[in-house]
């Protein structure tokens, strides 16, 4: 699919309703501001989608991949750097890669609320606690569920997330136009808390959608990737994004440009 087939099914808004709608972009970009750790980032999982820009891992980290899929270059490069990574996908029947670093459970992640929705689904504190977890501070987590984050970590305790040094997610239907958009940043204002964000770059799979609503050079899913607050002492960011580490998800459109963040002090 080409972006300009779409051309002539971009509904009319007034310049007020684009004006509304581009200033709510603006609260998700102040929520979601990157800042600086003094850590130079590295890209793991290779060009384009399932790839993500991220501090290094180190010997003796543990990682967490939700949403498997049947791609996940992201799982094998951890894996490949000695890293076990605990997979977690019910949508397929077995994992895309052998290896031994790589341990694949076949369970969906849900909020503790939604428990009773799908009773071979799993929560995190119940992953993390089947896979001896419990005790460890030096987890890595990185979730792509299309959408089920939001109750996910709406119901995840501070404490909770704190056993993770890094989190890489992907946050599925950040647009103005949904309804519960405030609900989602609060969400976000509650990671906020915890983490901070040192990475964010948009995939740019979310054009087509957003364009069709009316969002031109939009797209409504973003990759962040988080640190633990109490891990570093943070800056300012004066990088341009997408930066040299970033690669659009999809290779033949365009990347979304969110450029630089005004400096404001952390």
């Amino acid at each position: 699919m080409n972006l300009l087939d779409i051309s002539g099914k971009i509904p009319l808004h007034s310049v007020h309703d684009m004006v509304r709608h581009y200033a709510r972009i603006g609260e998700i970009l102040d929520v979601l501001r990157p800042y600086d750790c003094g850590v130079e980032k590295v890209r793991i999982g290779g060009k384009h989608d399932g790839g993500y820009v991220m501090l290094p891992p180190v010997a003796g980290d543990v990682a967490y991949s939700l949403g498997v899929s049947d791609y996940s270059p992201w799982d094998w490069d951890m894996a490949e750097r000695g890293i076990p990574v605990y997979q977690y996908d019910g949508t397929i029947d077995a994992p895309p890669d052998v290896h031994p670093n790589l341990f694949f459970r076949r369970h969906n992640i849900i909020a503790p609320s939604q428990a009773h929705t799908d009773s071979d689904a799993k929560t995190l504190a119940q992953i993390i606690q089947d896979d001896g977890h419990t005790q460890h501070d030096n987890l890595i987590l990185q979730i792509d569920v299309e959408g089920a984050e939001w109750a996910v970590f709406a119901e995840a305790d501070a404490e909770q997330l704190n056993q993770f040094k890094q989190i890489i997610v992907e946050w599925h239907g950040l647009s103005p136009l949904i309804e519960g958009l405030d609900t989602r940043l609060a969400v976000l204002r509650k990671m906020a808390q915890t983490h901070v964000p040192v990475h964010v770059h948009i995939n740019n799979y979310g054009l087509a959608n957003s364009a069709a609503q009316g969002l031109v050079g939009y797209g409504d899913a973003y990759e962040v990737s988080y640190v633990r607050r109490r891990d570093f002492d943070f800056r300012p960011c004066t990088d341009l994004f997408p930066t040299p580490l970033d690669a659009p998800c999809r290779a033949d459109w365009p990347e979304v440009a969110l450029g630089a963040w005004q400096n404001e002090s952390s």
